[in-house]
C-alpha cells in the first residue's frame, strides 16, 4: 500500500469522495468528531479512523503520516451562525494541526480554502492565483486567515504547504446524511426529485464557476504526486468557464429526463429579468502547469447526482 495520507473532514462532502477514490492507492487515516457507524466503516477499505480532537494535541497526533489533506471546517452557513466557533475551528484548529504536522515531520500539508476569498476583487473579469484576496463573508475571511499560516510554514521551509482555492463544487456526496444540500446544484437536484420541478429563487442570470467533484478528486491526485513546490504554492481549482445558474438548471432538467425519463418544468420568480450578470472567469493556471485540466463532464456528474437523490429522497420510496 502507498503512502500514509491523513484526511481531515474525510467523511464530509468533498472528503468522502476523495477517500472513496484514494483508498485503493494509499493507506488512509480519516478524522471524525464522532465514532463512524458500522455502515460507514464497511464502505471503505484500507482506511483507519481517528477521533479528530486527537489531531490537535502533539502527543496523540498519529505517527508516519506523509501528507495531510485538510478539509475539516465550518461551512458558510455555520460561519454566519457561529462566528466565534468559525474562528476557533477554521483558523486556530488549522494552526494547531499544522504545528503538530511539522512536529511529526509530515512532508506535505494540502489546505482546502475557497475561491470566495477573492470577494468582488475581479481584475478584467478574471481571477487567477495572483488576484488580491478581498474576502467579504465570514467563511471566506476565516479561510483567508488560515491560508496565511499554511503559506508562512511553507515559506519558512518547515513543510510543503499548499493552498487550494476551490470553486463551487457539485456532485454526489458519499452518504445522504452529509449536510451539503445547501449548495446550489445539489439543492436543485434534490428538490427536482422531491417536487418534480426546478424552482429558482432568482432569475438565474448570475454567472458561477461550477466544478464537478470528479475533477476535484483528480486535482487532489495531481497535488499528491507533485514532486515539489516552487515559489507560489497557491492553486485555484475551478472549471475555468462560468455558466449561468439558469444554464445549470437546464442541465439538471436534462439529467432528470435522461435518468428518470420525464420532463420537469423550470419555474422562475414572476417578473424575472433576462439580462445576464457580467461574465467573469477563474483561471487555474498553476494546476495547468502540472498538466491538470478539468474534464468538466457535467452530464456524468449530474446524472450520478439525480440517481443518488432518486435513491435516497424519492417520495415513492
Amino acid at each position: 500500500m502507498g503512502r500514509r495520507i491523513l484526511i481531515t473532514g474525510g467523511l464530509g462532502y468533498v472528503g468522502g469522495r476523495i477517500v472513496e477514490r484514494l483508498q485503493a492507492s494509499y493507506s488512509l487515516v480519516v478524522s471524525s468528531r464522532s465514532k463512524p457507524s458500522n455502515t460507514v466503516v464497511d464502505s471503505f477499505t484500507n482506511v483507519e479512523f481517528i477521533n479528530h480532537p486527537a489531531l490537535l494535541l502533539p502527543d496523540t497526533f498519529p505517527d508516519g503520516i506523509d501528507t495531510i489533506i485538510h478539509l475539516a471546517a465550518l461551512n458558510e452557513i455555520e460561519c454566519v451562525t457561529h462566528p466565534d466557533q468559525a474562528i476557533l475551528v477554521n483558523i486556530n484548529h488549522t494552526r494547531q494541526l499544522l504545528e503538530n504536522a511539522i512536529h511529526k515531520k509530515v512532508k506535505r500539508f494540502i489546505f482546502f480554502s475557497t475561491i470566495h476569498i477573492y470577494g468582488k476583487n475581479v481584475e478584467n473579469n478574471n481571477m487567477d492565483e495572483f488576484t488580491m484576496p478581498r474576502p467579504l463573508h465570514p467563511y471566506a475571511i476565516t479561510h483567508r486567515a488560515a491560508e496565511d499560516y499554511v503559506l508562512a510554514a511553507n515559506e519558512s521551509g518547515k513543510i510543503d504547504g499548499i493552498v487550494v482555492r476551490l470553486s463551487n463544487s457539485f456532485g454526489r456526496p458519499l452518504f445522504p446524511s452529509v449536510n451539503r444540500w445547501s449548495l446550489l446544484l445539489n439543492d436543485i437536484c434534490r428538490h427536482a426529485i422531491i417536487n418534480k420541478e426546478i424552482r429558482l429563487t432568482s432569475s438565474g442570470m448570475q454567472y458561477r464557476d461550477f466544478i464537478a467533484l470528479s475533477d476535484v478528486v483528480r486535482a487532489v491526485e495531481t497535488l499528491l504526486e507533485m514532486p515539489g513546490i516552487n515559489h507560489h504554492p497557491i492553486f485555484n481549482l475551478a472549471a475555468g468557464k462560468c455558466k449561468t445558474v439558469l444554464e445549470m438548471a437546464e442541465a439538471v432538467k436534462n439529467a432528470y429526463a435522461r435518468v428518470i425519463g420525464l420532463s420537469i418544468p423550470i419555474i422562475l420568480p414572476e417578473g424575472s429579468s433576462k439580462i445576464k450578470d457580467p461574465y467573469f472567469s477563474i483561471t487555474s493556471g498553476r494546476l495547468k502547469e502540472l498538466g491538470f485540466e478539468p474534464f468538466n463532464n457535467y452530464e456524468l456528474e449530474l446524472d450520478d447526482m439525480i440517481r443518488f437523490c432518486n435513491l435516497h429522497f424519492s417520495k415513492n420510496d
